[in-house]
């Protein structure tokens, strides 16, 4: 299970004064500086009909025809498990200032909450793993030497769960969303699925969602 809050979409005007450039076209743009507010959220609403034709026509050529969707730019905050982050992490146009494990993970006792578990054999694993961190946690806490600590705060990283669940604030493109939506489909893990699903509900997702060219890297 994922966690995505404070979401923040911009940059729908640029794009399109971007896509217009090449041809010089500005003259048949008819989208229109148009905002609503949805749960505290500014969300772009103006995009006409024209411009948006436009925009799915250089999607549907390819990421160097569609350049000017990385000018749509994406923050929100995600909580994932560890191991999620690792296939993140492998995306470019993606900027991520996460928890820092280093100085939170002895901040105070962790709990099943904090990790993911998606069956009574993994929870119950996850349970007594939890019971050894806290233990190592109250070791640090109570240990007298620096050498002590970083014997004590060595064991708790080393035996963290790939499942401990990390949040990080992101600022990303919808041509990075693009490349992750398309080339995660059908993917093993549920979380994925989920984050997929979280992007069909941006603004004028077609420009993420629609059919990839052929040749296309997605």
């Amino acid at each position: 299970m994922i966690k995505i809050e404070n979401i923040r979409v911009e940059g729908f005007e640029e794009a399109v004064r971007g896509a217009r450039q090449s041809w010089n076209s500005h003259d048949r743009s008819d989208s229109r500086p148009e905002y609503t507010v949805e749960n505290g959220v500014r969300i772009y609403v103006g995009l006409g009909d024209a411009d948006k034709a436009l925009l799915l026509k250089l999607v549907k050529a390819g990421d160097a025809h569609a350049k000017c969707m990385r000018m749509v730019t994406v923050w929100f905050d995600l909580t994932a498990p560890i191991f999620m982050w690792k296939h993140l992490d492998t995306y470019k146009h993606m900027v991520k200032c996460s928890e820092s494990v280093m100085h939170t993970i002895t901040a105070r006792d962790l709990r099943l909450e904090d990790f993911t578990h998606s069956d009574i054999r993994t929870e119950s694993m996850i349970g007594r793993t939890i019971q050894q961190l806290n233990d190592w946690v109250r070791c640090y806490k109570t240990s007298e030497t620096p050498e002590e600590k970083k014997l004590f705060w060595r064991c708790i990283v080393e035996l963290l769960p790939q499942s401990y669940m990390q949040k990080a604030t992101i600022c990303t493109n919808y041509q990075t969303l693009r490349t992750m939506y398309h080339q995660r489909k059908g993917h093993r893990l549920e979380e994925w699925q989920q984050f997929r699903k979280w992007i069909e509900s941006l603004p004028y997702s077609e420009l993420i969602t629609g059919a990839v060219a052929d040749g296309e890297s997605n």
